[in-house]
Formats: structure tokens, C-alpha cells, sequence
């Protein structure tokens, strides 16, 4: 238990360098403002130069939350304004090109591990062995991404909408909410025809913390009529096969469901592990025209063929 613990401390320690690294490394820092300008703390670059923008985010970000929180956001804004800034990008650009910044940004600098959602706009964020910030390191630096343009937003600085935000996302939610009844009233009143947890479930950020998902392919089901096609093609292919080893291949692949090239990698003590559900009616749902099961007719004997040899 004392090892595990420490272990775990000693991870946190070495995060929590890697977060210092990462913020030292984007070549911002902050200075006091000058008497009677306003900023009471001008953000610089490597050259001296004042970053403007970031540094009237500063000044007008004073609510909501304690200036705490100004703080480490401002902190979290350093890598991500420094890579910009790096790269030559204005950070005022559309919101589909912003999201191209920040997509390479968590690549590049924080290893995260980015997955398209296949269900709604936007990515899966997670991230990985390497990078240098925890998983809820990387929330806050959402955060601080998503509250920065809010606030040049509402200043007039940025004329688009938020990139952080999925425009088609967040229409979808107003739409889904004029359906709600009650939309208003808490889960205690019994009123509302959706649970504010169900509501939730319906996130509108761009950027989405999260595990990938596995990807799934769409299968596409063929119709009765081209499964029929095909297992005719099948028994065709079957019946004229020169040979008995041709047969039995054919079938495998119809068997497991696997390729022709890949047959020859089955060992005979795996075909011997499958002889006995060969004769298994659940696994023989159609016959030859003679009746008899074209597992058992074929694979069968060829099995036999080469147990005696």
C-alpha cells in the first residue's frame, strides 16, 4: 500500500514538472503593467514584445469565479498562445482553422491521443503515457481556451463564434429543448419531461474529454436475395473445385469467415479443435442439393485424410 502511494505521489511530482516545463517553454511571461495604462500585468514574448490579446484577456477577465482562477488560466493559456505565436497562426482566425491550431497543438505538444466522435461533431480527447499534463490538467486548459474567447468574444475581439463551441451541436440543443416540457424546472418538481442528467448527455464542446471509442464499421446487410446469390455461387465454386484440398478451403472460408490467404495459416490441431462443431446442425443451416451437410461431406474426410496420414 506505502509503494503504491508512492508511486502515485511520485507520478504527480513528475506531472506537475512536466506542467512547469511546458509553461516555461512556450517563452511568455508576465510583467507589471505600466503606472496609469490599465494592465496591471502585461504578458511578453521571448523578444520583450507585449502579447496584446492575451494580455487584454487578462485585464477583463475578472469575473466569474476568484482571480484564483484568472490565474491559472492564464498559466494553462501560455503553451497554446506561445505555439501559435511559434507557428506564425493568428489566434484570431475562423473557427474551423482555429480548431486546426488546436488540433495540432494537443498532438504535437501535449501527446494527447485524438479521436473523430463518430456520433457528433467534434473530437474525443485523451491523454496519454507521455504527456505532460493529467487528465484534469487537460480540462483546465479546455477551460481556459474556451473562457478566453468567450470573453474576446463578448468584447468584440473575435467576430466568430466560439471554436471551442460546435455551432451544429449547440442548434441541435435548442432545438431539442423547445420539445422539452418544463424545460426550466428541477428533477425534484416531476414536471420536467427530461431529467437534467438525459440533458446532459448532450454535450456541445468541440473538444470532449473521454476514452476512445473502438472503431465500429457500418456493415451493410445484404438482402435476402444476394445471400442467396452468393451461397449459389458458393456451392457452384464447390462442386467444380478440382480438387478435394480446393473444397475444404472454399468452405473454411465460408466457415470462419475469414480470407483465402489467411487459410493457410490453420494448423491441423486447429481444424481438429473445430471437427466436432462441424457436425453441429446450428452450424450447418443450408445443405447440398443431395441433402447431405457440404461440411461434414467434405471437411470431414479430408480431416480424416489427414489425421491417418
Amino acid at each position: 500500500m506505502m509503494n503504491w502511494s508512492k508511486g502515485r505521489f511520485n507520478n504527480m511530482v513528475q506531472r506537475t514538472q512536466h506542467t512547469g516545463s511546458l509553461v516555461a517553454s512556450s517563452g511568455l511571461r508576465k510583467v507589471a503593467g505600466p503606472p496609469g495604462s490599465g494592465f496591471e500585468t502585461v504578458v511578453i514574448d521571448r523578444q520583450g514584445r507585449p502579447v496584446s490579446h492575451l494580455s487584454e484577456w487578462y485585464r477583463r477577465r475578472h469575473e466569474p469565479g476568484p482571480d484564483r482562477t484568472r490565474q491559472t488560466y492564464l498559466g494553462m493559456l501560455f503553451p497554446i498562445m506561445g505555439f501559435l505565436l511559434e507557428r506564425g497562426y493568428a489566434w484570431n482566425d475562423p473557427p474551423e482553422q482555429v480548431r486546426t491550431y488546436l488540433v495540432e497543438f494537443l498532438r504535437e505538444r501535449l501527446a494527447c491521443r485524438m479521436q473523430p466522435d463518430q456520433d457528433r461533431e467534434g473530437y474525443w480527447i485523451e491523454t496519454s503515457r507521455t504527456s505532460p499534463l493529467s487528465k484534469s490538467g487537460l480540462g483546465v486548459l479546455l477551460a481556459a481556451i474556451k473562457d478566453f474567447y468567450r470573453v474576446m468574444y463578448d468584447a468584440g475581439y473575435y467576430v466568430y463564434p466560439s471554436p471551442m463551441t460546435s455551432q451544429l451541436l449547440e442548434q441541435w440543443r435548442r432545438e431539442r429543448a423547445r420539445l422539452i416540457a418544463s424545460t426550466g424546472a428541477p428533477d425534484q418538481a416531476g414536471i420536467r419531461s427530461q431529467s437534467w442528467e438525459e440533458s446532459r448527455r448532450h454535450p456541445i464542446a468541440y473538444f470532449r474529454l473521454g476514452k476512445r471509442k473502438h472503431w465500429q464499421p457500418k456493415i451493410a446487410l445484404e438482402s435476402a436475395e444476394v445471400r442467396e446469390r452468393m451461397w449459389n455461387a458458393l456451392i457452384y465454386m464447390t462442386q467444380h473445385a478440382p480438387t478435394q484440398r480446393d473444397k475444404v478451403v472454399l468452405l473454411l472460408c465460408w466457415l470462419l469467415g475469414t480470407s483465402v490467404h489467411k487459410i493457410g495459416d490453420v494448423r491441423l490441431h486447429d481444424l481438429s479443435r473445430l471437427s466436432p462443431c462441424l457436425h453441429e446442425e446450428r452450424l450447418l443451416p443450408r445443405k447440398s442439393r443431395t441433402g447431405k451437410p457440404l461440411l461434414n461431406e467434405h471437411v470431414g474426410i479430408y480431416l480424416g485424410d489427414l489425421a491417418v496420414g
